[in-house]
């Protein structure tokens, strides 16, 4: 019986690949469930701020990607490279705001906003990074395996290189 579920041998780059990525995708969804939980929490004060609201969005935009990319016939490499840069520059964008918020050195003992947990904050701006981190590699690794994946033959006849 022909089983239609690409393995992760049949991955462009082979299973140590699909490994780093399949890990750097779980750390990207866990980091966006600890930044959603994270901001969310602070929008309860009473003056939110607009970089909460930016930075659950991307974080929720985070995890719904990686549920895309869950499924299992959809070839993240080849489509979703530019996507993965994209978010990398959303990430960059919620790292720095929140790193000059909390981690510039302005903002005092109790921070900015003066009711938000300065430390947990300070915390978080750490957690952004890494997530940017992730974002920049898995980018990274989508470029490579795309230029190294569309080095083959042609499908029908398999006589000419693409």
């Amino acid at each position: 019986m022909v089983s239609l579920k690409p393995s992760p041998s049949a991955h462009p780059g082979g299973l140590i690949t699909w490994s780093i990525l399949f890990l750097l995708r779980l750390a990207q969804f866990i980091l966006a469930l600890t930044t959603i939980g994270i901001y969310a929490s602070t929008l309860g004060a009473p003056h939110p701020s607009t970089p909460w609201s930016y930075a659950i969005a991307v974080a929720v935009i985070t995890a719904v990607t990686n549920l895309v990319y869950a499924i299992p016939f959809l070839p993240t490499h080849v489509i979703f490279a530019g996507w993965d840069a994209v978010l990398f520059v959303l990430w960059a964008a919620v790292f720095g705001v929140m790193g000059n918020r909390y981690i510039g050195g302005h903002g005092g003992p109790r921070g900015v906003d003066g009711g938000a947990d300065f430390g947990l904050m300070r915390n978080s701006v750490w957690v952004d990074c890494v997530e940017m981190i992730c974002w920049f590699l898995t980018a990274v690794v989508g470029v490579a395996m795309f230029l190294v994946g569309r080095r083959g033959r042609s499908m029908h006849t398999g006589r000419a290189v693409v």
